[in-house]
């Protein structure tokens, strides 16, 4: 009969292998299951990273889009304004002499863009023979007043 101190030594020795055991098989199913996580986690960065690059790549596109759209439009403001200030001082009619020169002073101000306006002036006197148009050219210089374009200077070109 076996004693009692080597059937505890036994019983232990079983144990212990049985839970060696255990733990092989159970770090062998850990591992391919942390490999697949990794991968996934690793293809999530890389998904994540192109769409954050994607969405700034769109945004900066847009942005650019926006300024050159302003731009643009400043630009035919700027070219609108001065072709009316050209016309504005060219066509004076003496007999509402004051209402037009109140509405070149209404248009008029400080400094921001330059046009240069060819324009052809057709004087008309009454009771006077017919005289050929002039034409000229001016530099209008424009500034920017919030939402207005002001005329600020006008030179004639030779």
């Amino acid at each position: 009969m076996p004693d009692a101190d080597t059937a505890v030594d036994d019983l232990d020795e079983t144990v212990t292998d049985t839970t060696g055991l255990a733990a092989d098989d159970a770090g062998a199913d850990v591992a391919p299951r942390q490999r697949r996580l990794s991968h996934v986690r690793q293809a999530l960065v890389v998904g994540l990273a192109l769409v954050t690059a994607l969405a700034a790549l769109v945004g900066w596109l847009g942005f650019r889009a926006y300024q050159s759209h302003r731009a643009d439009l400043q630009h035919s403001l700027f070219l609108q304004v001065g072709r009316q200030g050209a016309i504005n001082l060219t066509a004076i009619d003496w007999q509402h002499a004051d209402t037009d020169v109140e509405r070149i002073l209404n248009s008029a101000t400080a400094d921001d863009a330059q046009v240069l306006v060819a324009v052809s002036v057709k004087t008309s006197i009454p009771n006077a023979p017919e005289q050929n148009p002039r034409a000229w050219r001016m530099r209008v210089s424009l500034h920017k007043l919030g939402d207005d374009v002001k005329v600020a200077n006008v030179e004639f070109v030779p």
